[in-house]
């Protein structure tokens, strides 16, 4: 009885701790469950509602989060993190403070112009004052100053990479590491900026600039990564969205135009003016211009038709932004700053590892620590982040190399020591005169490769012009026959292009006005067919490239290429050949010639003579005049195809006696030989 006793006791316990653990997981689930998130639903047939209609009915904590503060020393920018504001006022008024606890952090006054500001690691904020980059601290005490990067205007901070992005008024960008103090990388984008803003899912900057270009830029790259024309005037403001696969702009002209990244098209816009833009990561767009602010709630989706919410700011608007995993909506105007509720802005859930927003001094630092251990480098910034993580299948050789040079690089920068010497030896104007002797060294080895790129560069061109020359004298004396064998053999051989568009155009400009006509004419007709055949869906086949004028002003030659069909000898075989319209096409009849495959290997056919001429009945014995060109195209297709057995025109075929197919169809490399 007392063995029972005990598994009894056992089997209890055991059913009292598995209920206790659901109970708990439960409640867990239930706390981790975001709340019902309150929005506003807007009937098309109201206006547009503003968002002072619904203040009364917030709950207590958004109503006490509504903030308005006026301010003296405007127009102010500002940075927004989760717990603190940060402004800066062009006069040089700068403060930070806890928008939840209400608490003021520091307040003080540079007497300097301030272009913008920023919020770094640490609780640190960067500000570009007039002559410089100056970092403070929470308590605002400056901690360092950046002199490298002057008259700056724009700043951007790449949180993972610890980088600190300055735009100049030039368009001189620079990346600062704030870790090591060391500038990573300076060059020039645009003459011409007027915003710049950060794609958080790969840290790649983007420039708009007074041209309506925006260029992307990453730090290990001395140009721009891709650029794309979005306005026709500038490009007054820019975001990215969360994801990174979408960037809304809003142009000068008064237009807003949501981008897909992806394929660099224009996805949806509308004609709305706005200054300042700013996105929320739940896919809310706001936009400002004046006093007004109108939110559109699916833009992503292309939904710009339908505006959400209407804010009417106090005066005029300087800078937007939402606050991160809220949802409120900042802006700071010209004499104030103020903070309004936005239903279903903000994303609740966040990465408690990445984001620890409620957190001790003792585990800030932890995390501190953690995140610059974890910190990437600058070469991991690309368009293709998702290449990240994966093996670099780059050679061993080629990896080899860029060690090398990147130590030989590192050793040139080191400080070499100074070798002890004997009396007199170690003189200061002796030790300038080596320095001179080492500069006019490097200024020799620099010219003569810049003297060797020059003159490669001469050589290539007279071997072109030569070419040329050769080239076009032959044209002058060559029957329209030998004129196309040079176009399908010789001119492979050479630059395709820029000889062969020259050579044309130079026959074009010798050719009258009648011809010239007649040229429109056929192509007109060629336009014809190439749409006929792509509307029956043989596109895939026949496909017409471009014309060739013949110099003996009698015939018109066209480029065509198309497939061989399935189940035959020539199946996935691009054939390409010459078709020849005489001047009094339709009454003469046309004539097309083969010269070789794709992969410039000659065509052994039964029905194509030695010269490249196809054999068609059509032509020959029945042409009538009536026949258009996409049954002339058709018909050389299935020729090539379903060739004519009994009838060969090839000397090859006609040779050999009458055999098996299987044995006189050779393959190609065999009768290549029996041709040679």
């Amino acid at each position: 009885m007392a063995k029972d006793k005990i598994l009894s006791a056992k089997l209890k316990q055991q059913e009292f701790k598995t209920k206790s653990t659901q109970l708990k997981t439960q409640k867990i689930a239930q706390l981790l469950e975001p709340q019902f998130q309150q929005s506003v639903e807007i009937d098309d047939e109201r206006p547009l509602l503003k968002i002072s209609n619904f203040k009364d009915y917030l709950p207590e904590e958004n109503v006490q989060n509504i903030i308005n503060l006026k301010l003296k020393s405007g127009p102010y920018k500002l940075s927004v993190t989760p717990q603190t504001t940060y402004l800066a006022g062009e006069s040089g008024h700068i403060a930070a403070f806890n928008w939840r606890h209400k608490q003021l952090e520091c307040e003080f006054d540079v007497k300097e112009k301030c272009y913008d500001i920023v919020s770094i690691a640490q609780r640190n904020f960067a500000v570009a004052q007039k002559s410089c980059i100056y970092i403070y601290d929470p308590k605002g005490v400056e901690v360092h100053k950046i002199r490298e990067c002057k008259q700056a205007t724009k700043l951007e901070y790449l949180p993972y990479h610890y980088l600190l992005a300055a735009l100049n008024q030039n368009g001189q960008l620079t990346y600062q590491d704030i870790t090591q103090g060391k500038i990573i990388s300076t060059y020039r984008t645009t003459p011409s900026p007027l915003c710049l803003k950060q794609n958080n899912n790969n840290a790649i900057l983007g420039i708009g600039d007074q041209m309506g270009v925006v260029r992307m830029y990453a730090p290990n790259t001395g140009t721009s990564l891709t650029s794309m024309l979005c306005h026709k005037g500038g490009v007054m403001s820019m975001t990215f969205s969360r994801d990174g696969n979408h960037l809304i702009t809003s142009g000068s002209e008064g237009t807003i135009k949501v981008w897909d990244l992806r394929t660099q098209k224009l996805q949806s816009q509308i004609g709305v003016n706005a200054t300042n833009l700013a996105l929320s990561d739940k896919g809310v767009l706001a936009a400002g211009r004046g006093t007004d602010i109108i939110m559109w709630k699916n833009c992503l989706i292309g939904d710009l038709k339908t505006p959400y919410l209407r804010y009417k700011a106090s005066s005029m608007l300087c800078d937007i932004d939402f606050i991160k995993h809220e949802d409120y909506l900042a802006m700071s105007t010209f004499d104030s700053y103020e903070q309004t509720v936005v239903p279903e802005s903000g994303e609740p859930f966040f990465d408690t590892y990445e984001q620890p927003e409620l957190q001790n001094k003792k585990q800030r630092l932890e995390t501190n620590v953690r995140q610059l251990i974890e910190k990437l480098p600058p070469e991991s910034i690309s368009l293709q982040s998702y290449r990240i993580g994966t093996i670099d299948r780059t050679s061993k050789s080629i990896i080899e190399k860029e060690q090398k040079k990147q130590i030989e690089e590192q050793a040139s920068k080191k400080i070499k020591k100074q070798k002890k010497k004997m009396r007199g030896r170690n003189k200061i104007g002796k030790r300038e005169k080596l320095k001179e002797l080492e500069r006019d060294q490097k200024q020799q080895v620099k010219w003569q490769e810049m003297l060797s790129d020059a003159l490669r560069v001469k050589r290539a061109e007279k071997e072109k012009k030569k070419i040329e020359t050769k080239l076009l004298d032959r044209l002058e004396q060559m029957p329209s026959k030998e004129f196309i064998r040079m176009i399908a053999f010789q001119l492979k051989d050479v630059d395709k292009g820029l000889m062969p568009d020259r050579i044309i155009q130079e026959i074009i400009s010798r050719l009258p006005k009648e011809s010239v006509e007649k040229a429109k004419y056929f192509s007109q007709l060629f336009d014809q067919a190439s749409q006929i055949l792509t509307d029956e869906g043989n596109d895939e086949f026949v496909k017409i490239e471009k014309a060739i004028i013949n110099n003996d002003l009698r015939n018109q030659v066209w480029e065509v290429n198309f497939r061989g069909d399935e189940n035959t000898e020539y199946q996935d075989k691009k054939i390409q050949g010459y078709l020849i319209l005489p001047n009094d096409y339709p009454t003469a009849a046309p004539k097309f010639y083969f010269w070789f495959f794709r992969d410039n290997s000659k065509i052994i056919h039964e029905n194509i003579y030695g010269d490249g001429l196809l054999c068609m009945p059509m032509v020959t014995n029945n042409w009538k005049g009536n026949e258009g060109l996409t049954q002339v195209l058709m018909t050389i297709r299935d020729i090539f195809n379903h060739p004519n057995d009994k009838d060969p025109a090839n000397p090859i075929f006609t040779k050999a006696p009458i055999i098996e197919k299987t044995r006189r169809r050779k393959t190609q490399s065999e009768l290549l030989e029996d041709w040679e």
